[in-house]
């Protein structure tokens, strides 16, 4: 080869070298040298991003952050209702059992309750299936403010519902008064009756009922009184039993005291027996002569007459009948003179019984 001559090697080329002239050389190396330096610079590329960046996965793009474990899950469950809301009256000094559902059984892990804005506590019961609940709540004589809220697993809160308002109000009857005495009794005639009082401090009325629950009389008590004596309309000669309740401001009434009422009648009486004989005695053989006498308290009576001494027959007695405080009655006399006869009267009222006898001489 000529001192003049080039080679060129291309590394690429399945070819014989190739000589140049003189006078070509200048500007085929200088072509030759660019190219090389293009090559050069793409394969440096090439090299930094093999090193520090990758292309992006086809089968990562367009993922969700649901489906990426690193990814919080902070989408709140929803709110559980309680199956009563609003206002509820309920009684003082009781337990109030609070049911309801959350909206999203699967979304919930448990449901908490707290009572007047205080800390949350964990419900009594939750059915997970069908997203039921349920607990107890203590009300005394305050309004107790109710909200319920649902926690998920990932201990988000959905935060309180519609909130339960409970209203203690007072139902509590008073206590019975006190009656003296425990028993009233009255004369036949008698139209009321006294008896003393006892009742507590809460008491403002004391109410009165007679045998067939008919109010008789409510009497207002005194601001501060506890004993006190009340006269009782009664009606005459009747029995039966007089009930007394208290009430107090909230109107709440006591069962009653039952108090009974005995007619108590004396024993009758009967004085003044005697026999309307004729001028000259009661004659026998079967003269009548009327017979009278005097009774208290008897409504009804009957007579005999016996034999005290004598051969003949005692006689008889007849049409007794009692008016009032006077008794009749008449006598047939017996069939021998100088015999002696008793007639004896009986009678009878309600408090018992009482007799008297006069003995006669017939002529």
């Amino acid at each position: 080869m000529a001192n003049n001559e080039v080679k060129i090697t291309g590394e690429n080329l399945n070819q014989e070298p190739t000589t140049v002239s003189e006078g070509v050389q200048s500007a085929y190396g200088t072509r030759h040298r660019i190219l090389g330096t293009l090559v050069l610079v793409a394969l440096s590329a090439g090299m930094a991003m093999g090193s520090g960046c990758e292309a992006p996965d086809d089968d990562d793009a367009g993922d969700d952050d649901i489906d990426n474990p690193d990814v919080p899950d902070t989408t709140p469950p929803g709110a559980p209702s309680m199956d009563a809301t609003g206002t509820m009256d309920v009684p003082e000094n009781t337990t109030v059992p609070i049911t309801g559902e959350v909206p999203n059984p699967e979304d919930t892990e448990t449901v908490q309750y707290r009572l007047n804005g205080g800390s949350w506590e964990t419900v009594n019961s939750y059915q997970a299936g069908d997203g039921e609940f349920g607990f107890d709540v203590e009300v005394g004589t305050a309004n107790v403010t109710v909200e319920v809220q649902a926690v998920d697993k990932a201990g988000n809160e959905s935060g309180p519902g519609d909130d339960l308002k409970l209203n203690p109000e007072d139902v509590t009857p008073p206590e019975n008064p006190t009656v003296n005495p425990h028993q009233v009794e009255v004369t036949p005639d008698a139209n009321e009756f006294e008896v003393s009082v006892s009742v507590d401090t809460d008491t403002t009325k004391v109410k009165i009922y007679d045998n067939d629950g008919e109010l008789v009389d409510t009497i207002v008590v005194p601001q501060g009184s506890t004993d006190f004596q009340l006269t009782v309309d009664h009606d005459p000669g009747t029995e039966g039993s007089y009930t007394f309740s208290t009430v107090d401001a909230a109107g709440n009434e006591s069962e009653g005291t039952a108090v009974p009422v005995e007619v108590i009648y004396e024993a009758p009486t009967i004085s003044g027996l005697e026999i309307t004989c004729g001028e000259w005695g009661c004659l026998s053989a079967g003269e009548t002569y009327p017979v009278t006498f005097d009774v208290t308290d008897a409504t009804n009576g009957s007579a005999s007459v016996e034999l005290i001494s004598g051969l003949g027959t005692a006689g008889s007695v007849s049409n007794i009948t009692i008016n009032n405080n006077t008794g009749y009655l008449e006598y047939t006399t017996g069939s021998s003179a100088y015999d002696v006869v008793r007639i004896t009267v009986e009678v009878n009222g309600p408090g018992g019984s009482s007799s008297d006898s006069i003995d006669i001489i017939l002529e």
